[in-house]
């Protein structure tokens, strides 16, 4: 049989991810310190380093959890696309993941407004940005395979990486201005954005001769 996770251990890591959590947005990651921590959740400094050696690997740990998570989420959407109507896929085949991205971001404010901040050690929200975009490269490339393009005339790797900063950029800014738009509203937008650019909302008039 399976053993199930000790309720206790996971309460108490949460109470600590929490707290650090918390902090770092209050005052910064640089000045909290292990006892902040415990402070805040209530804990001993015993009870935290039998789960982290310090507050480097409970960030860490976190980031992977939450990585890992969206990236278990985004898979599946993109085999979705394997359905044989090509039309369905064209129109949704950005929009899904997109819509993962928000509604996960919404799931996990403080954690993201940390990493996209760019709090802590540049080995931790580097670790994040990697994994996004990687998974944006796959995006690129799947949309590439089923629109049947031989060769974008840019690298896949380039466009998945102007796709991931443009992503995060507006995750960034939505939890900062309090989710001003919906989770549809911001996956509608971002599609419209990375299939059409500026040219659609600011088309070009032809010069007067």
């Amino acid at each position: 049989m399976e053993r199930q996770p000790d309720r206790r251990r996971l309460r108490t890591r949460k109470q600590l991810r929490e707290a650090l959590f918390e902090l770092i947005l209050e005052n910064g990651y640089d000045v909290v310190t292990i006892e902040d921590i415990t402070n805040r959740a209530d804990l001993g400094r015993t009870t935290f380093y039998l789960h982290f050696k310090d507050k480097e690997q409970l960030l860490l740990q976190s980031i992977d959890e939450i990585a890992n998570d969206l990236i278990s989420q985004i898979d599946p959407a993109l085999l979705f696309f394997s359905s044989e109507n090509l039309e369905y896929k064209r129109q949704n085949l950005i929009l899904a993941p997109v819509q993962l991205v928000f509604k996960h971001a919404s799931e996990n404010a403080n954690l993201y407004k940390i990493i996209l901040r760019g709090e802590g050690a540049f080995k931790i929200s580097n670790r994040f940005r990697s994994i996004i975009n990687i998974a944006a490269a796959q995006i690129m490339a799947v949309r590439i395979k089923e629109l049947e393009i031989d060769q974008p005339s840019l690298p896949v790797d380039v466009l998945g990486n102007f796709f991931a900063g443009t992503l995060l950029t507006l995750v960034t800014w939505w939890l900062e201005n309090d989710l001003p738009y919906s989770i549809d509203e911001m996956a509608n937008m971002v599609r419209e954005l990375v299939l059409f650019g500026f040219s659609k909302q600011f088309p070009i008039q032809n010069s007067p001769t």
